[in-house]
């Protein structure tokens, strides 16, 4: 359930797109939010706001994309501090928010690429290593956002291609597993054109 600075951020982002006064006079407060908040809902709904706003173009458009793909990229890691737990034992909560984290992020830099690529770029390998991630809907996300860097980079595409392959590839499962299974226990040809 959304808090109330979440409604409120869902609100402006809606609103901009119809009053782009609202951009010039909202920009400063989201970008020190973005900057300083430890709620990851918060934090989302600030780069949401930013993106369906139309914030991240313009003269200070520049400079907030930067720091919102900064602070997402943080949330890529795997380490537990990125995870807000109150020195909680419990290892399935740690383990859900860290998935929580790390797809919230994935998903809004999804939503960054399309106006900046290059900056999205920059954390290429963190994205990359997401794709052996043990969950599944990280790995979904992660070969999301790089079909979407691939659609926007041309030049980044062939690297993308091969590497996401070559890591699908080694991704082994569990030696019981059927000859059926596509793991690396069977044979994988590529077919060239």
């Amino acid at each position: 359930m959304l808090q109330g600075s979440e409604k409120l951020q869902l609100q402006f982002g809606l609103l901009t797109p119809f009053e782009p006064r609202l951009i010039k006079k909202l920009q400063p407060p989201i970008t020190d939010l973005i900057s300083t908040t430890p709620a990851i809902s918060l934090l989302y709904e600030c780069v949401h706001t930013c993106i369906i706003g139309g914030m991240l173009t313009g003269p200070s458009g520049y400079s907030l994309a930067k720091t919102c793909v900064t602070k997402l990229a943080n949330f890529l890691s795997d380490s537990d501090q990125n995870c807000e737990m109150k020195a909680s034992s419990d290892l399935v909560r740690r383990s859900n928010a860290r998935i929580q984290v790390k797809y919230i992020a994935l998903l809004a830099l999804t939503k960054i690429v399309p106006t900046h690529p290059h900056l999205v770029a920059e954390y290429e390998s963190q994205i990359l290593e997401s794709i052996n991630d043990p969950d599944l809907s990280i790995r979904m996300r992660a070969l999301d956002l790089l079909s979407a860097m691939a659609s926007q980079d041309s030049h980044n595409a062939a690297f993308a291609v091969t590497d996401t392959f070559h890591r699908l590839t080694s991704i082994t499962c569990n030696p019981l597993c059927s000859s059926s299974c596509p793991c690396s226990h069977s044979q994988v040809h590529l077919r060239h054109p």
